[in-house]
Formats: structure tokens, C-alpha cells, sequence
């Protein structure tokens, strides 16, 4: 794995960005395979040698706090990933399992105090999760081997207390 990436904080710490490069060369990569049973004559999984892969990528993250109360972020994030050698039946020049293309997520988080309470809150957040296929494919492998891209959203609201409770819904 080659990495490269930075940390910085902008604006008296107010504004954070960080962001990073990576490549990895993955060999004799395990994945699961199927293949017909000479005993039983049925398909049967088994963990074996896929082969070699790479993954390229990029991600990009901020979070900032405008205002003492809000605190506001965004991360992306790009992946390429190749079957680049097989040494079973899979195809080369896949995408690499369990791999999405694209991923994102943003939050933001609004905080107030509550008298001699402590701090309500308030937290918004959603992420998106491009598709992605489960196993190395052959060309056998049936076309539901792709989980579909989705995007789950949360709302949280909460107080913490001085005395080092909390409770949220």
C-alpha cells in the first residue's frame, strides 16, 4: 500500500480539510469461488486464489464550525479497482469486490445549552455508496452479483448533560 496525504486546519481551526492519494498492489488475493461439485455435481463455494489486483483512490474530507454551535462537514471519495491477473476463472479487468466507485457523506450538528442541563443537540447526516459487485465475477456468475448504490440518511437530537450523561433519539 502507497499512500499520500495531508491534515491542515485553516482559519484558527475553524475549517479543517484533509485529503489523500493511494495505490495498492494486492496479490493472491482470497475471494470466494464456486465451482461444480465432481462428487456431487452441485455448485460449491470454496475460498481461493483470485489473483492480483490494484486500487487506485482519491478522498477529500472537510468539516468546519462556523459558529461555536454548528458543526458542518463533507467527505467524498473515488476508488479504481482492477482484477488484474486471475488465476482462477474470474475476469480480468473487473472491479474489485465489495469496491464502490463513489462514495460521499455530509453532516451537520447544532448544539445549544440548556440552562444548568448541559448541551441539546441536534445531528443531521447522510451517505451515498455506489454499487458494488459481491464476488469476483466469471463468466458464469449470475447477474444479481451486484449489491445497487444506496444512501442512508440519520436524525439524532440529544442532550448532554454536566454530570457526564447523555440521552438521544
Amino acid at each position: 500500500n502507497y499512500e499520500l496525504g495531508a491534515k491542515t486546519k485553516w482559519l484558527d481551526g475553524r475549517l479543517q480539510v484533509d485529503g489523500a492519494v493511494y495505490f495498492v498492489d494486492w496479490q493472491k488475493i482470497q475471494a470466494t469461488e464456486f465451482a461444480i461439485s465432481p462428487i456431487t455435481g452441485i455448485e460449491t463455494g470454496f475460498i481461493g486464489n483470485g489473483g492480483d489486483g490494484e486500487i487506485r483512490g482519491v478522498e477529500l474530507e472537510a468539516h468546519a464550525a462556523p459558529i461555536d454551535q454548528l458543526r458542518i462537514g463533507v467527505t467524498t471519495g473515488y476508488t479504481d479497482s482492477e482484477l488484474v491477473r486471475s488465476t482462477s476463472n474470474a475476469i480480468v479487468g473487473q472491479r474489485m469486490p465489495s469496491s464502490p466507485e463513489w462514495t460521499g457523506s455530509v453532516y451537520g450538528e447544532y448544539r445549544v445549552a440548556v440552562a444548568t442541563l448541559g448541551e441539546a443537540f441536534i445531528h443531521l447526516d447522510a451517505q451515498y455508496v455506489d454499487e458494488v459487485t459481491l464476488l469476483l465475477r466469471t463468466p458464469t456468475t449470475s447477474p444479481d452479483n451486484l449489491l445497487d448504490s444506496y444512501s442512508i440518511g440519520n436524525l439524532t437530537v440529544g442532550l448532554d448533560t454536566q454530570s457526564d450523561w447523555s440521552i438521544s433519539l
